[in-house]
């Protein structure tokens, strides 16, 4: 698989960063990534993460392992534009979703709401009525040019993973950005119908 390359490395405390994107041939993400390493003053990748999420809100950024650098290389963090929906923690603490305060919803294969609660419909900033028999990606901001297309690659992962937990950047109607955990198990309570919990983390 061949590698997009940031070899325009930018000095930190330790070493230099070498920026590696994926998918490869994403040259609005690569430019995108670049530009936004150039406001990273930490030496972690979260921060990158951060700002990259501000538009891609699937994106993920790892550091390379230490044991896989070789000498005196520098570091390398590799940006992904759609990051593993494999399930794990949504966020620094372990998230209660039996908790009955959690926004919760029932969505068919066509990723309609079939039924929510009110703390969902709060979420979506919508009349729970108004939601009903709607696909998800229909609420979405108009001004968030990737959020419809990444929410249709997450669903095609999760339909063969047939159950995920992450995080997602969902902006609000007005734009204010806002970053949801959700978990989804396909199936339940029966086939075909999938059960959505969200939770979101940082309140705007």
């Amino acid at each position: 698989m061949s590698r997009s390359t940031d070899r325009a490395t930018r000095p930190t405390r330790t070493a230099a960063i070498q920026l590696r994107t994926f998918p490869s041939g994403d040259a609005a993400f690569l430019a995108f990534a670049r530009a936004a390493l150039e406001g990273v003053t930490a030496t972690t990748a979260d921060q990158l993460q951060t700002q990259l999420r501000a538009r891609y809100p699937l994106a993920v950024v790892r550091a390379q392992d230490e044991l896989a650098r070789r000498g005196g290389d520098g570091v390398v963090w590799y940006a992904f534009r759609y990051g593993s929906i494999a399930a794990r923690p949504a966020g620094p603490e372990p998230i209660d979703w039996d908790d009955p305060s959690v926004a919760e919803a029932i969505i068919d294969d066509e990723r309609r709401f079939v039924e929510l609660n009110d703390a969902l419909a709060a979420i979506v900033e919508q009349p729970r009525e108004t939601i009903l028999g709607r696909a998800i990606e229909e609420f979405t901001n108009p001004d968030d040019p990737t959020i419809r297309e990444d929410i249709a690659v997450l669903w095609g992962e999760f339909v063969e993973a047939r159950a995920a937990e992450s995080t997602i950047r969902f902006n609000r109607a007005d734009g204010r950005l806002r970053q949801l955990a959700y978990r989804i198990v396909a199936d339940d309570p029966e086939t075909g119908r999938h059960r959505l919990r969200v939770r979101e983390l940082e309140p705007g």
